[in-house]
């Protein structure tokens, strides 16, 4: 996910220091400009730590300040979480129980916001990536850390391979392919530039990268050769999810489209529309239906056979961060910048559950395989795990 446009997006109607407003327009320029032939990206690191220190800033401004209630969404601080009984905690775990929420179980470690999570294929193993450089690898069960893989710089996003045995993550124009049990780089890609979001194609023999350069290129894994390069969009492609019967990529992007491609010849299918920026996709299991969201606020569900709109989902009060659907096809859940995580009935398009806990801005959240758990990562630096059981009421 591209942290700075999002950030920017939801504190987009608020007063912030002038310096630092320059600061962030100027290294955003700076690392639009160039195209980086190595994976050093101290640039983004500062930017980074100027959006933090905004946050921070923000959160002290005169209570006269009049903003609307989606800025205000964006920045809930401590004080959120509601105080419950038979807390037990050590360094990384600690386990919350509510009448009204599902069980969750709050992983601590990393020391900057955590930005994806994703889910092993076996639901055995949860991996983070985190704007303070690492991959952490936990015990979905447990909830304890495996291991920790170290990039140098911010690491934006991770996709396990159908084996559960590999893992690819992205940082600036860096991609590593990792074997999780012996935590050693597989191979290591270079990019002219740098990427967003990573997918396996489900027979797990290519990588597809939506780009700063506004494309998506597709990767031999086994090569490590350069297969593809998608052009069409006319900023920078912030998200790109692959269909699950392998032959549909979607990508999305900050010229508020979704574009479909034919995934075997790269040829553009068809596009489809938001009226902000596209940061969420998820494909249902039978790849009959695509979920999108966006910064406006809004959730969307297409019919890709028709290209017609199915429904619109409404209830987030501040931009829609990622998706991710059940296994089963039934239920689609979202994270948002307003904090939350919201379970939606896709054959109806009601609201089943808003889920709480998050005490700042939601950028990820993953289903696991076998149905029971849902992972969301935020800017609070959490990995929270929701036990979720269908068979019982949410």
């Amino acid at each position: 996910m591209d942290l700075r446009k999002f950030f920017q997006v939801t504190n987009s109607h608020k007063t912030i220091a002038a310096g630092v407003a320059l600061a962030v327009l100027a290294v955003t320029a700076n690392c639009q400009a160039q195209e980086l032939t190595t994976p050093k990206q101290p640039a983004d690191k500062i930017l980074a730590d100027s959006f933090v220190n905004a946050v921070s800033a923000q959160t002290n401004l005169s209570p006269t300040l009049k903003t609307s209630d989606a800025d205000n969404s964006a920045f809930k601080v401590a004080g959120k979480l509601k105080q419950t009984q038979g807390v037990r905690t050590n360094h990384q775990i600690m386990i919350t129980a509510d009448a009204q929420q599902p069980e969750q179980r709050t992983l601590t470690g990393h020391s900057d916001f955590v930005i994806s999570v994703a889910v092993s294929a076996d639901s055995k193993t949860l991996a983070s990536s985190s704007a303070d450089g690492t991959i952490k690898l936990w015990d979905i069960t447990t909830g304890k850390l495996i291991k920790t893989l170290n990039h140098r710089y911010q690491v934006y996003g991770v996709a396990w391979n159908s084996d559960s045995k590999t893992l690819a993550s992205i940082s600036g124009n860096e991609i590593i392919i990792w074997n999780v049990t012996t935590g050693k780089p597989l191979k290591t890609l270079t990019g002219s530039h740098g990427f967003w979001s990573v997918t396996w194609s489900p027979d797990g023999k290519k990588l597809a990268l939506g780009g700063w350069d506004k494309t998506i290129r597709v990767w031999d894994a086994n090569t490590g050769k350069l297969i593809q390069t998608l052009r069409g969009h006319t900023s920078e492609a912030y998200n790109v999810a692959w269909s699950p019967d392998g032959k549909t990529l979607a990508s999305g992007s900050g010229d508020n489209t979704i574009k479909l491609w034919d995934a075997n010849t790269g040829k553009l299918i068809k596009t489809l529309g938001h009226r902000g920026t596209v940061y969420g996709l998820a494909w249902s299991p039978d790849s009959k239906t695509l979920a999108s969201s966006s910064t406006e606020r809004t959730i969307k569900l297409w019919d890709i056979s028709t290209d017609k709109l199915i429904t619109t989902l409404t209830g987030h009060s501040d931009a829609v961060s990622s998706l991710a659907w059940s296994p089963d096809g039934k239920t689609l859940a979202s994270s948002s910048a307003d904090s939350t995580i919201k379970l939606w009935d896709t054959s109806t398009g009601k609201l089943i559950k808003t889920l709480n806990g998050h005490r700042d801005i939601v950028l990820s959240v993953a289903w696991s395989a076998d149905n029971k758990t849902i992972a969301s990562a935020s800017r609070d630096k959490t990995i929270k795990l929701w036990n979720v059981d269908f068979d019982k009421k949410l």
